[in-house]
C-alpha cells in the first residue's frame, strides 16, 4: 500500500500530538503489559506511560491531556480528548 505525501507544518509545541496504545506485550515492565505513546510533532519529544490493563488506556490519555492543558494553556479537540471531557468531567 502506498501513502501519499502530506505537507503539514506545526508552529508550536502540542499543536499536533500522535498517540498510540500498545499491547499486550509478552514481557512486562513492572507488571505492566500496555503502554500509551505520545509524540509531539513539533518538538519530536516522546512520552510513554505504562499501565497494567487495556481498559486503563483512556484514563491515561485523559490524564496526560489534562496535565498538558493546564501547563501549556492549550485545549485539544482531537477525538479521544473530546471523549475525556465527556467521561471524566
Amino acid at each position: 500500500m502506498r501513502f501519499g505525501t502530506a505537507t503539514y507544518c506545526t508552529k508550536g509545541i502540542l499543536d499536533s500530538v500522535h498517540t498510540d496504545v500498545w499491547g499486550p506485550t509478552k514481557t512486562s515492565i513492572r507488571g505492566n503489559h500496555y503502554f500509551v505513546s505520545f509524540i509531539d510533532n513539533y518538538s519530536r519529544r516522546m512520552l510513554d506511560i505504562y499501565h497494567e490493563a487495556q481498559r486503563e488506556s483512556l484514563r491515561v490519555v485523559c490524564g496526560v491531556e489534562e496535565e498538558h492543558e493546564e501547563e501549556f494553556g492549550k485545549e485539544d479537540q482531537g477525538t479521544p480528548f473530546r471523549q475525556c471531557k465527556r467521561v471524566y468531567k
